[in-house]
């Protein structure tokens, strides 16, 4: 992916509502199962993570890697994930 193709998919994300909370329990099968359905239905899905914010780099990879999806951008507690099957090559 280019730096233009990633700076394009970084403006369309800053129109997007965060619709997935990662809390207390961390990552669980539930968030990960939700992210997948909607990575199927759309390009770019913004995380956020409300608690145990000092692991949230660590789990924003661990949830990219358990999805197959690719972090766009990850901006103080969001993280902006992109279904690699929606990617134009």
């Amino acid at each position: 992916m280019t730096s233009a193709e990633k700076k394009a998919l970084k403006s369309q994300a800053r129109g997007i509502k965060s619709k997935i909370l990662v809390g207390k329990n961390g990552i669980t099968e539930k968030i990960i199962d939700d992210l997948n359905e909607l990575l199927g239905k759309e390009k770019l899905v913004k995380v956020r993570f409300v608690a145990q914010k000092e692991e949230k780099a660590n789990m924003s990879q661990e949830l990219a890697e358990a999805t197959q999806s690719q972090i766009i951008d990850q901006i103080g507690h969001v993280a902006v994930y992109l279904n690699r099957k929606n990617e134009t090559k």
